[in-house]
């Protein structure tokens, strides 16, 4: 099920959740402190809030659940991409140091996956996944 999401159909969450995803990953490899991380994960909260404006209580459950899985998808995506490369293929800067960050990445993907499966309110699976970026990236 983990494929590159851009293989698919897209609607607005994929790029909604594009963005999210590589916003994390670069959050994640420059590590710029916890103000700064604070203040990036607030505007996507924001950005997020306002793509769900006009959209119904069960619409915008959906939605977020989409963005939410998809923006996994797209981590991990990315993360393998960078852990399967050949050792003789230099890897960018960005690369290296996710590749240095992989478990705490892999800890964040399992634990948000962990919430989301869980059904629950996808509110709070959302806050929690900003949660666990927080620990991740500051």
């Amino acid at each position: 099920m983990f494929i590159d999401p851009g293989l698919l159909p897209a609607g607005t969450a994929v790029d909604v959740a594009k963005l999210i995803s590589r916003t994390v990953l670069t959050l994640t490899a420059a590590r710029p402190g916890p103000w700064t991380v604070r203040h990036l994960l607030h505007g996507i909260g924001v950005f997020s809030v306002t793509r769900m404006d006009g959209l119904s209580a069960e619409e915008r459950h959906v939605w977020l659940r989409e963005v939410l899985g998809l923006w996994l998808m797209d981590t991990v995506n990315i993360l393998t991409t960078y852990l399967s490369a050949p050792a003789e293929l230099p890897l960018p800067t960005l690369g290296e140091a996710l590749v240095d960050r992989a478990a705490d990445l892999c800890l964040m993907v399992d634990r948000i996956s962990t919430d989301l499966a869980s059904k629950g309110d996808t509110g709070t699976v959302w806050d929690g996944a900003l949660g666990h970026v927080q620990e991740v990236a500051a």
